[in-house]
């Protein structure tokens, strides 16, 4: 608990502003307390805040350009406009802050589940970190302002909607349902652990599955992790996320993932670093994975009358492995990255069947090109080390089908080594406004890559292993898209795709797009 002394409030604020300042919550004898629980390295950073000598605003008021604040200022559940120079940190929790032209901060700002809002003018010298989402509320009473972290009010924190995880549906595992929770044990000084455990039913295989994990994470970012799970496993999970290849396959019967039975033992520790543009994290784990094939089976779906795609099977056994993998991301006005890359070495220990080094670098680069035009390019390239060791066909890839060369069957190409490219060059056209369509947007696709495998005994390629190349155009509006590829190298190829969901916003997106 932090007492805001009364020597403290403001110097020199008009009148009305002085006396706003001054009513209960706000300053002058009252108090400031933390309770509750939200995030591990929030909750450390506002009680630093609450521990040391800050100004307090907790009710609307504007403050004058004549009026420099000394220091560090906290706003909590207040609306309050700045037109003057704040000579330290400025802190918002549940609040609005608007910085007027001409004023500035001369440090950082922090915003906790509040809204900032900069005029171009307006000047901030240090870092700006917003965490609008995060789970706190600021109370204001007679007695003075509570802070409190919402995330926790009870040992159970349930994961999605009271513990219920969107479900899945695909060909090989039929309609799946998910759960699953978290159990938040007392902190230990600046370590919390907790117990994440998730719960899977596929009804076409008629079990279930799941997970038990056990976290200890620092306010630092460093965390370790101990558990187990027995999953359906993919691959292919970068090529389409779950909701969308269970939307695909119940409506179209399509499933952009091929899938094994994995039983996972595992150890990791890592670390995770936010920054206010961007983040940066790492991980290395040591894993033992027994993994079986599936069969493809053929639950229902609304079109299409074929059977379901086989399901190829995999190099049932186990893999005793350790993997060390890296994120990162940038964002900036004017263009957007990220940035991935693992290496995993299995040994033949533990009773492992396999041997072999394996490596996946991948990246995204968007950025604003001419006027309001975007540019996007994404690159993966996965394969095994030195070549000498053939990767277990559990740890392979595959392309074709929408998302990667439209003019191929659904993941055609497959292989221990896999490389694709491709680019976005979106134009707005501002000229044409349909009703709920929104504007359109006219896109050029350039899409190539391929994915093969080498034999190093018998000297042997298996899969294509030249380029296949997919241009294409595409017609964009707010939620839906038409997009027409053909192969230049083939003649008659060619693929026309309606789509549903909103393209990727970025910095520069014109805000009628949005």
């Amino acid at each position: 608990m932090t007492r805001v002394p009364s020597h403290r409030v403001l110097r020199g604020v008009p009148l009305l502003a002085f006396v706003l300042a001054t009513l209960p919550g706000a300053g002058s004898g009252q108090t400031v307390e933390f309770r509750g629980r939200g995030d591990l390295r929030t909750d450390t950073m506002l009680k630093r805040v609450l521990g040391g000598d800050f100004r307090l605003f907790a009710v609307d008021t504007v403050i004058a350009a004549a009026d420099t604040l000394e220091g560090v200022v906290l706003v909590a559940g207040a609306t309050v406009k700045f037109e003057n120079v704040i000579r330290g940190d400025l802190v918002l929790v549940d609040a609005n802050v608007f910085l007027r032209p001409g004023a500035r901060v001369a440090g950082t700002v922090t915003s906790v589940a509040a809204g900032f809002f900069r005029a171009p003018t307006a000047a901030v010298d240090g870092a700006i970190t917003e965490l609008k989402d995060a789970p706190y509320r600021a109370e204001i009473g007679a007695g003075g302002v509570t802070i409190r972290g919402t995330r926790a009010p009870a040992l159970i924190d349930p994961d999605g909607f009271r513990g219920l995880l969107p479900p899945t549906h695909d060909r090989v595992n039929g309609p799946g349902l998910h759960g699953g929770i978290r159990l938040l044990l007392p902190r230990v000084g600046a370590l919390e652990p907790e117990i994440r455990v998730r719960a899977d039913y596929h009804a076409a295989r008629e079990r279930g599955g799941g997970g038990l994990e056990l976290w200890l994470r620092s306010v630092s970012g460093l965390y370790a992790r101990i558990g187990a799970e027995r999953v359906a496993a993919t691959r292919d999970a970068w090529l389409r996320s779950d909701f969308a290849n269970t939307v695909s396959f119940l409506v179209l019967g399509e499933d952009l993932h091929d899938w094994h039975d994995a039983e996972r033992f595992l150890a990791a520790f890592g670390a995770s670093f936010p920054r206010p543009a961007g983040s940066l994290s790492f991980e290395l784990r040591a894993q033992v994975e027994n993994a079986a094939s599936l069969p493809a089976r053929d639950p229902w779906h609304a079109w299409g009358d074929d059977p379901s795609r086989p399901n190829p099977g995999i190099d049932d056994g186990r893999i005793a492995s350790l993997e060390l993998s890296g994120a990162a991301s940038w964002s900036r006005p004017s263009f957007e990255a990220a940035l991935l890359l693992s290496l995993e070495r299995a040994v033949r220990s533990a009773d492992a069947d396999f041997a072999f080094t394996a490596f996946e670098l991948g990246g995204d680069w968007a950025m604003q090109a001419l006027a309001d035009h975007s540019y996007r390019l994404t690159a993966r390239y996965r394969g095994p080390v030195g070549g000498r060791n053939p990767l277990p066909r559990q740890r392979w890839s595959a392309l074709g089908g929408r998302g990667t060369l439209p003019t191929l069957e659904d993941l055609q190409l497959r292989g221990d080594r896999m490389v694709f490219f491709s680019s976005v060059y979106s134009i707005p056209v501002r000229v044409v406004y349909l009703p709920a369509l929104g504007f359109p947007a006219v896109e050029l696709l350039h899409h190539f890559g391929s994915a093969w495998s080498v034999d190093p005994a018998a000297g042997t390629v298996s899969g294509q292993r030249d380029m296949v190349q997919n241009l294409g155009i595409r017609l964009r509006f707010r939620l839906a898209s038409i997009t027409a590829f053909i192969d230049p190298d083939r003649s008659g190829s060619f693929s026309l795709i309606v789509g549903v969901g909103r393209a990727p916003r970025f910095p520069w997106t014109p805000p009628g797009d949005r």
